[in-house]
C-alpha cells in the first residue's frame, strides 16, 4: 500500500486517505488481466492502421479499401492476414512507439 499511496500521491488528485482501490478493484485478481492487454494490443493495431492514411486522413479510396479487406471480412480471415492484406506489410508495432513518444521541442533537437 505504500507504493500506491505515493504512486497515487503524486497525481493531480492525490491519495484519499484510507482508500484502498489496490484491494477493492477485482478485475485485477479475476483473471482479467489478459483484457487489459488486449486494450492495449488495440491501439497498437489501429496506429498502425493510421499508417495507411497517413497522406490523406479523408482518402476516400483508402477508405473503402478498409472497408473492402477489413470490415467486410471480418471474423471470415484471421486478423494478422487482414491487416498484412490492407497494409501490404506484415503489421508492426512502430507507430504506436511514435505515438507514445513526446513531439521533439527546439531544446531537444541537436
Amino acid at each position: 500500500m505504500a507504493i500506491w499511496v505515493a504512486m497515487e500521491g503524486a497525481t493531480p488528485l492525490g491519495h484519499v486517505r484510507g482508500s484502498r482501490l489496490p484491494a477493492s478493484f477485482g478485475h485485477i485478481a479475476s483473471g482479467y488481466a489478459a483484457g487489459y492487454y488486449s486494450y492495449l494490443w488495440s491501439l497498437v493495431l489501429a496506429a498502425d492502421l493510421r499508417t495507411a492514411f497517413a497522406a490523406d486522413r479523408l482518402d476516400a479510396a483508402t477508405g473503402d479499401r478498409y472497408r473492402r479487406t477489413i470490415l467486410e471480412n471480418g471474423g471470415q480471415v484471421p486478423p494478422a492476414e487482414l491487416m498484412q492484406q490492407f497494409l501490404g506489410r506484415p503489421s508492426d508495432s512502430r507507430a504506436f512507439f511514435k505515438m507514445l513518444a513526446p513531439p521533439a521541442t527546439k531544446e531537444s533537437r541537436p
